[in-house]
């Protein structure tokens, strides 16, 4: 009566034979590492970034959004899909951008907390006229300040790029600024190297427009960045690659140089390194914008911390003097004028 199935002959042959005697013998079995899973790894990495490293609070909104909240920030009806049996008034379609929903969040909170910062990763979808609509992953950025905001939204799109390593990137001013951004603070943010498009765009950084903040209640300046997350991803991280320690010391000097409003900031330092005499200039860092008190009123000053070095050698005072001359003249010819001469 033990013996009823394949496996209780088998039992009582190892069992009779003696089971001292059968020699241990791993299973030869294959095995497989899972599939690994990359969007959800950057999405882990950028919500550390933001929430960790930059103290911004993460949102979760819905897919939804009302005509009322969209059309406040100028966005057309056309391209939103519209949900038949919607349960509530708030969520009648589905939305095609993340920046309505954190506007409201913002409206909501604002009374309460000063100053905003916080971030939403989450799907958009928009109707191209086939079965289905076009189904992206978005990471959308806000900053409300009392005061100026836009760069510390720019400081943060920065920030997160370097540590995400998406590559070389260039900001450059929007041809078609988006219909909530303010036509002058709006830049595209532009991927210049990668697996992707040369000089595709995967995004926007912008300052809302003061007629969509009055439209939500917001007395506050507000600043945001939205990017195509799934773009992003495809483009990969960035390889580490090793750079030795600079053998030789560095020299810095600031200029100081008064420019019409209309010259940004990407202007003036192509100007700089066009004078770069003997491929000595290493970085040019801008640390200060002023408009105010002893600006003429069209014009405004920026500030740079500028480093030169030489791979081979120490630089002489007279070397660093001839590099200060040629970046204050180029600065002239751009029409600018340098400020303490």
């Amino acid at each position: 009566g033990d013996v009823d199935i394949e496996e209780d002959i088998v039992e009582e042959v190892a069992r009779i034979y003696g089971y001292e005697k059968i020699p241990a013998i791993r299973p030869d079995q294959p095995m497989k590492l899972p599939m690994e899973n990359e969007e959800r790894f950057y999405k882990h990495l950028t919500r550390n970034i933001f929430a960790l490293g930059l103290g911004f609070t993460e949102v979760t909104n819905y897919s939804f959004v009302n005509k009322d909240r969209f059309e406040r920030c100028g966005i057309p009806e056309e391209g939103h899909l519209k949900i038949l049996n919607y349960l509530s008034e708030d969520q009648t379609h589905l939305r095609t951008t993340l920046v309505p929903n954190l506007l409201n969040n913002a409206a909501d909170n604002h009374r309460e907390f000063p100053s905003i910062r916080i971030f939403e990763l989450g799907r958009t979808y928009k109707e191209i006229g086939e079965f289905m609509p076009l189904e992206e992953k978005r990471l959308a950025v806000l900053v409300a300040e009392p005061s100026e905001s836009f760069y510390a939204a720019k400081g943060a799109l920065e920030t997160f790029l370097k540590t995400f390593r998406a590559g070389t990137y260039q900001l450059k001013t929007s041809q078609k600024p988006l219909p909530y951004a303010h036509p002058k603070k709006s830049l595209d943010i532009l991927l210049t190297e990668g697996e992707l498009q040369k000089n595709q765009c995967i995004g926007q950084l912008f300052t809302v427009h003061p007629a969509v903040l009055k439209a939500f209640d917001i007395p506050l300046s507000v600043s945001m960045f939205e990017l195509n997350f799934s773009e992003l991803v495809k483009q990969g991280r960035e390889t580490v690659k090793f750079s030795p320690l600079p053998k030789f010391p560095s020299m810095f000097f600031d200029v100081s140089v008064l420019v019409d409003k209309k010259v940004t900031v990407g202007e003036a330092e192509k100007c700089i390194q066009s004078a770069n005499l003997g491929n000595l200039l290493k970085s040019i860092v801008l640390f200060d914008i002023y408009e105010g008190q002893g600006i003429p009123k069209d014009k405004k000053s920026l500030s740079f911390s500028i480093e030169i070095r030489h791979d081979d050698r120490t630089l002489t005072d007279k070397e660093l003097q001839t590099v200060q001359e040629g970046i204050f003249l180029a600065l002239e010819q751009f029409g600018g004028k340098i400020r303490g001469l």
